[in-house]
C-alpha cells in the first residue's frame, strides 16, 4: 500500500542541514554537492518520525542504526518540485556510486522545494526496503536514459524501483 507520510521541515532541520553542508561534501556526488541539503533534510524528517533510530554521522555507508544496534538504515532523498505528494509510480533510485555502501535497509523520501519562496517547507517519507529486496526488484537505468513512467532523464547509472514496491514506514513516538 502506497501511503507517503508528510513531515513539516522545521527551522532546526534547515539549520542543522546548512551546518553539515560543505559544498561539494561527497566526491561521489553526481550533483556536485547540490543534493546535500535535500539529502540531510531527508535524514532529519526520518529522524522526526522515527526517534527510535540512532542517527549516525560517522559513516558514509549508512545514516541510522536500528534499536538492535546492528541493523543499518540509509536515507535516500530526492527533491520534489510539486507541492503535492509524489505519485505511486515515481521511483526510488540507488546510483551506482552508492553500491559500495554496506547497509541493510533503505528509506526513501522526497523534500518539496518551493522555488518561488526559495525554501523547503515539507517533505514525505515514502517507504523502506531491504537492500537485498531492492536489488532483486529494481531495474537498471543508464545515464541519459529516459525513465519510462515520468520522463525523467537519469543523470547517472542507477537502479530504480517504483514507490509502490516499498514498505510503509511506521511513525514511532
Amino acid at each position: 500500500m502506497y501511503n507517503p507520510i508528510k513531515v513539516m521541515i522545521t527551522e532546526e532541520m534547515l539549520s542543522k542541514s546548512s551546518e553539515r553542508d560543505h559544498g561539494k561534501y561527497n566526491d561521489k556526488s553526481f550533483m556536485n554537492g547540490l543534493g546535500n541539503i535535500p539529502g540531510f533534510l531527508g535524514e532529519y524528517i526520518l529522524a522526526d518520525i522515527r526517534p527510535d533510530l540512532k542517527h549516525v554521522f560517522t559513516s558514509y555507508d549508512y545514516d541510522f542504526l536500528q534499536a538492535d544496534g546492528n541493523t543499518t538504515v540509509d536515507s535516500k532523498c530526492k527533491t520534489h518540485k510539486v507541492p503535492k505528494a509524489p505519485l505511486w509510480n515515481h521511483e526510488a533510485s540507488i546510483c551506482v556510486d552508492s553500491l559500495h555502501q554496506q547497509v541493510d535497509n533503505y528509506v526513501f523520501s522526497r523534500v518539496y522545494y518551493d522555488k518561488l519562496n526559495d525554501c523547503y517547507p515539507y517533505g514525505w517519507i515514502i517507504g523502506g526496503i531491504s537492500k537485498k529486496e531492492f536489488f532483486e526488484k529494481a531495474r537498471p537505468l543508464k545515464k541519459g536514459q529516459r525513465d519510462g513512467d515520468n520522463g525523467y532523464v537519469v543523470r547517472q547509472d542507477c537502479y530504480n524501483l517504483h514507490y509502490l514496491n516499498l514498505h510503509p514506514i511506521k511513525i514511532k513516538q
